[in-house]
């Protein structure tokens, strides 16, 4: 999507714009106002980081069991670097797990918590 934002990409992208298009973009703006609700973190439950990587990124949200409801409470995303963008599938879902337990070490240090990825 930062992509789409850049100077260069309005020209091709308006060349073969259509109605699944505008669909797509209503829907990627109704989800950006409203925000999804995050939870304060229990520290007597368990956490559960749910990972996913693309080609050009990780990304990642820290959630927790509340019964039969998955309380969200943070979430994380980073762009790959050109050099990073080369790993295999594997390489970059292995490193998108690395990034989010880099990133919310003070929710994980020192608790057993559980990693689920794609």
């Amino acid at each position: 999507m930062v992509d789409l934002t850049k100077k260069d990409a309005v020209k091709s992208v308006a060349k073969r714009w259509g109605p699944k298009h505008d669909e797509a973009f209503a829907e990627v703006k109704r989800l950006l106002t409203n925000a999804p609700v995050l939870h304060f973190p229990d520290f007597s439950k368990e956490f559960v980081i749910h990972v996913d990587a693309s080609e050009v990124g990780a990304g990642a949200f820290l959630a927790q069991q509340n019964g039969d409801d998955v309380n969200i409470v943070a979430y994380f995303s980073q762009r790959f670097n050109k050099s990073q963008q080369h790993y295999s599938a594997t390489m970059k879902e292995c490193y998108a797990v690395v990034l989010a337990i880099q990133h919310w070490r003070p929710y994980l240090w020192g608790r057993h918590f559980t990693c689920v990825r794609n």
